[in-house]
């Protein structure tokens, strides 16, 4: 289902790994889109009561990745492109601390 993010249910538990281990976990366009749909779910997940987000390999997550040249990715090259990327960012990480608590909590 992701490309970037290995997602594992355990009960009530929902793993969200970071998964770009040859990169250090670095972010790029895919993983921000990617983390964005995730989040856009949880709301109607019954069963997730936490998530816990983690990065395989050794490194969480080394920031953004530089070295992506992708168009939905890079922060080096025009300006529009690289706001449209912090500002979908920024979002992602409002709506990690937005969200909603558990209906069973």
């Amino acid at each position: 289902m992701y490309e970037t993010l290995d997602v594992r249910r355990e009960d009530s538990l929902l793993w969200v790994t970071l998964n770009r281990p040859q990169r250090l976990n670095a972010l790029n366009g895919r993983m921000i889109e990617e983390l964005g749909s995730l989040l856009d779910g949880l709301p109607e997940d019954r069963e997730a009561c936490v998530v816990i987000l983690r990065g395989a390999g050794k490194a969480f997550c080394s920031g953004w990745d530089l070295k992506d040249e992708s168009a939905e990715g890079s922060l080096t090259g025009p300006v529009d492109v690289a706001l449209r990327l912090q500002r979908r960012f920024s979002n992602v990480i409002l709506r990690m601390r937005r969200v909603p608590a558990s209906p069973r909590a």
